[in-house]
């Protein structure tokens, strides 16, 4: 298990320690952060993340508006950490991180090569068989042999009171067993996960741990594998920002009025719409769910803000039912009617009563509380998300939705 002590420093503040378990370690100007920098205006509200791998500690920058450095040296997207090294987010505050492992004091070995590994099991075996093979022939020889050798005599010692008879043939040798009866070592356990799966996981998980300021998820292998057949859509379109930004100050106010993160209302137009208005709006609400949009007084009032009010609303309702760490289900059920989605609530309450796994969605879709299309809107959401807060890790020159919320 890989730990380590982080030292975080501030201006005008003493020094403190931290001990950081390996599990992602969000570092931000929100309450929600574990590394919390309330004091420092320099830091955006969730800034960034210092994490372990199988390959060491690193540092990944959330689309910061001020940005993150090692050493002095700018973090593009994620950096590779090492003992001593000193992380400054936003100019002023800094983190020096003391990576230790508390296994058996070494690095952890390398994954076996399992190519290598059945070469050696395919050899061994076959030596084993044959082994097996060459002692049962050989004890049927020898039996034969002898049994040849035994009739001979007894012919020779007959042969003048009895009649020649043909000698008694001995009894069959039964056949070698086949390789079917030879005990072969078990396989080789699967490989492991790849890393770019492992890392599209700490991807999500940093996504909800914005979101909800909770780290709770987990994230089942099949469901991070549809989440990545998403990315690619998002990934194509580069001015998704520019698109998002004429609406940052109605959505900011409006989901703010309303008790709701209003990163969470940016991801959902991102993964309904792309911030186009093809119809239905950027919120892309069927009409039975669709309030009226109230007339904005106010000249040159958006507009738009009056459906960015009812979104809100509507996603404040959500929220009553779910709560904000349930928010992969305000997602699965955004356009349903209160009816249906209050259904949902009563399946997931009768599924999971004490609620140990809830925040499993994918086990949750296996029980049948969520069904396909629901979890298909599940996973665009956290596409969507995971891209629009890293764009330049998917090949995109421009900002991170949450840099707008500040």
């Amino acid at each position: 298990m890989q730990t380590a002590t982080l030292i975080i420093s501030q201006p005008n503040r003493a020094p403190i320690k931290l001990e950081a378990d390996g599990s992602p370690t969000s570092i931000g100007r929100a309450a929600g952060n574990m590394v919390c920098l309330d004091g420092d205006d320099n830091v955006s509200s969730y800034h960034a993340v210092i994490e372990a791998r199988g390959d060491g500690w690193w540092v990944c920058d959330l689309g910061s508006r001020n940005g993150t450095t090692v050493n002095g040296e700018q973090v593009e997207s994620e950096r590779r950490l090492s003992d001593g090294d000193v992380i400054c987010v936003g100019g002023g505050s800094t983190i020096e991180i003391h990576p230790r492992d508390t296994g058996d004091g070494g690095d952890s070995p390398p994954p076996p090569n399992w190519s290598k590994v059945m070469t050696v099991v395919a050899v061994v075996g076959g030596l084993a068989v044959t082994l097996v093979v060459l002692v049962l022939l050989g004890r049927a020889i020898s039996s034969r042999t002898g049994g040849e050798e035994a009739a001979r005599k007894n012919n020779n010692q007959q042969t003048n009171t009895q009649p020649t008879r043909p000698p008694t043939p001995p009894p069959a040798t039964p056949a070698p067993p086949g390789i079917d009866s030879v005990t072969l070592p078990p396989p080789p356990p699967p490989p492991p996960v790849s890393k770019d799966a492992d890392q599209l996981r700490e991807l999500a998980r940093t996504l909800a741990l914005q979101i909800s300021q909770k780290n709770v998820y987990t994230f089942d292998p099949a469901f991070v594998e549809l989440i990545r057949s998403y990315i690619d859509e998002y990934r194509a379109d580069p001015r998704y920002f520019e698109r998002a930004r004429r609406y940052s100050d109605e959505i900011n106010t409006e989901f703010t009025n309303q008790n709701v993160p209003p990163l969470l209302g940016y991801i959902m137009a991102m993964s309904v719409s792309k911030f186009e208005d093809q119809g239905g709006g950027i919120w892309q609400l069927p009409p039975s769910v669709r309030e009226p949009a109230p007339q904005d007084g106010a000249p040159g009032a958006s507009a738009t803000a009056g459906s960015t009010r009812a979104a809100a609303k509507y996603i404040r309702g959500l929220l009553n039912q779910f709560e904000v760490q349930g928010f992969p289900y305000v997602a699965a059920c955004y356009g349903m009617t209160p009816s249906e989605y209050g259904e949902v609530k009563n399946q997931l309450e009768r599924k999971d009563p004490d609620g140990q796994n809830r925040y499993d969605f994918w086990k949750m879709k296996n029980a049948n509380v969520v069904r396909d299309q629901q979890v298909k809107r599940v996973a665009r959401f956290f596409a969507a998300g995971i891209v629009c807060e890293n764009p330049e890790q998917y090949g995109l020159k421009t900002k991170s939705l949450s840099t707008l919320v500040d």
